[in-house]
């Protein structure tokens, strides 16, 4: 199943910009993924266990390191 996955990463620090940019490096570090960056989201198209294995990897990273950080997540299966 393919899927599209609408994201928004919201650090709660100065150098915000700085992690963001970070996190879609990652993320368009994956292969079997297309990932867009918006203005206040990312998406991210692929095939559901692919996106999921990055996203579980990625926003574990995101949400472990040492700043107050949010992560919103929409999710859209294609027919």
């Amino acid at each position: 199943m393919q899927v599209i996955v609408e994201i928004s990463l919201y650090p709660f620090t100065k150098d915000y910009d700085t992690l963001i940019l970070d996190f879609v490096r990652k993320l368009r570090g994956y292969e079997g993924v297309k990932v867009t960056l918006g203005e206040t989201s990312t998406v991210v198209r692929g095939e559901y266990d692919v996106v999921f294995a990055m996203l579980e990897s990625e926003c574990k990273a995101a949400l472990d390191g040492n700043e107050k950080t949010a992560v919103v997540i929409k999710i859209l299966n294609t027919v």
